[in-house]
């Protein structure tokens, strides 16, 4: 089922699509025949979906989108987050290529042969649109409704494939910046089964974070370390369970304990409530109250 709030169902029904493909089109045919009000839009789609810039657009993104599972993970390693996150990041910069994009291309090729499209066909000739004599010798700061039209392989490579890596690798930066991936690797050194567990150097960032004091924590750590020997704590969980009772004496790890426990590596969790909501139906939504439908929704999650 496609999920708006998920990323990872929309790279399943592109997956999905292209499996389906023979079977999309039939059906589309199928409604043309009949004929009604559906046969209008079914004639729109059935074009659309023919469109060699709509193959290769599907084999671009089913490429780049199809990712690794770890980091929807509930019981994620953040240490390893990080390390996941800059190989991704790794990867995609040298997947702007000829060679990969060739790769990409030979999957449409594929795809439009199976199915007896030309890749190098306009279906529809769109009009030629021209930048207006009264913009001549300006500087032009917006969008004016012109775009360069993907017909061949090299189009499809600079204006689909080379723009959707440049995206993806804007975001990946600017999302994961240095700062999140120590902070990445402080949550990582919390966890008990971590080799870095409670490695003062790798917890400074997530303290500062937290405005913790740094010569107060490692007061508190040289305390705790030994503790830790008699222990067998396999989850951060269970380390604050166990520092409970002693948080008066372990005031700053607590507060750094629980300020780890809250930061989330990516959005998944969010949305996982998010998916959860959705399948509440609206009619229930709208005849219960607040605190009813926030029970129901941590229930279902």
């Amino acid at each position: 089922m496609w999920a708006p709030t998920r990323w990872d169902s929309r790279w399943e029904s592109i997956d999905a699509v292209i499996k389906n493909y023979p079977a999309i089109r039939r059906a589309f045919e199928e409604i043309i025949e009949e004929g009604g009000d559906r046969s209008i839009d079914a004639r729109g789609l059935i074009l659309a979906v023919k469109e060699p810039i709509f193959l290769v657009s599907l084999c671009v993104l089913n490429r780049l989108m199809g990712r690794s599972e770890q980091l929807k993970s509930v019981a994620i390693d953040y240490g390893a987050a990080a390390q996941l996150i800059s190989s991704v990041t790794k990867q995609f910069e040298n997947m702007r290529n000829e060679e990969s994009f060739k790769l990409v291309y030979n999957d449409a090729l594929k795809l439009a042969r199976d199915n007896n499209i030309n890749l190098e066909e306009i279906i529809r000739t769109l009009r030629q649109t021209t930048i207006p004599a009264r913009f001549k010798d300006s500087i032009i700061t917006s969008t004016i409704g012109k775009r360069d039209r993907a017909e061949n392989e090299e189009k499809f490579r600079q204006i689909i494939y080379y723009s959707a890596l440049d995206c993806i690798l804007i975001e990946l930066n600017d999302r994961f910046s240095d700062e999140n991936m120590q902070l990445s690797k402080s949550i990582s050194a919390l966890n008990p089964e971590n080799q870095t567990f409670l490695n003062l150097d790798l917890l400074k960032p997530l303290a500062t974070h937290l405005n913790l004091d740094h010569q107060t924590l490692a007061n508190e750590l040289a305390v705790l370390k030994p503790m830790m020997k008699q222990s067998k704590w396999k989850t951060i969980n269970e380390v604050l369970h166990e520092l409970h009772p002693l948080t008066s004496a372990f005031q700053t790890t607590t507060s750094l304990i629980k300020g780890g426990m809250t930061i989330p590596v990516s959005s998944t969790t969010c949305k996982r409530t998010f998916s959860k909501m959705k399948i509440i139906e609206t009619y229930l939504r709208n005849s219960m109250t607040d605190d009813r439908l926030s029970d129901l929704t941590v229930l279902a999650v």
